[in-house]
């Protein structure tokens, strides 16, 4: 294998992690909505000392779910940059075996000639699934004052 090969492995493994890690991020929003709800169902009958900490906690976390969507979108970002280094990579090892083969005077095989390489796609932002957490949690925030209130 040439180097070039390992620099394109190198690059898959990364975007590989990084999917991963996107997973646990959101695994992380859901774990945080499940304290979050915890939180709401103990509302009941609680002294200030339980409020105050309740509302340390709720905003907790609310930042985790924030921070847990912005680290998902630097992780797409990322990939896509990974993406395009591995299309240019790719195209210019087409062109320069398509150069080296013309300087020879060599033919180089039909899968060489008639290979296609595809830019990738434009950065796609998935957020629904953060923003419905996010919705999900502010319901949540709302029934807790209202249980607190009362």
């Amino acid at each position: 294998m040439s180097n070039l090969h390992f620099r394109l492995m190198g690059y898959h493994t990364k975007i590989e992690k990084y999917n991963n890690i996107k997973c646990y991020l959101f695994y992380l929003g859901i774990a945080s909505l499940f304290f979050n709800m915890c939180i709401c169902i103990g509302a009941e009958n609680t002294n200030t000392n339980d409020t105050l900490s309740q509302i340390i906690y709720l905003i907790i976390f609310t930042v985790i779910q924030c921070g847990a969507l912005v680290a998902d979108i630097k992780l797409t970002k990322k990939n896509w940059l990974y993406e395009y280094e591995i299309f240019r990579i790719e195209s210019e090892d087409l062109e320069r075996k398509k150069s080296v083969a013309a300087i020879k005077g060599e033919v180089l095989p039909e899968y060489i000639l008639n290979k296609e390489i595809k830019a990738p796609e434009s950065i796609h932002f998935n957020v629904r699934k953060y923003v419905s957490l996010l919705v999900i949690n502010i319901v949540v925030i709302i029934i807790w004052f209202i249980k607190v209130k009362s």
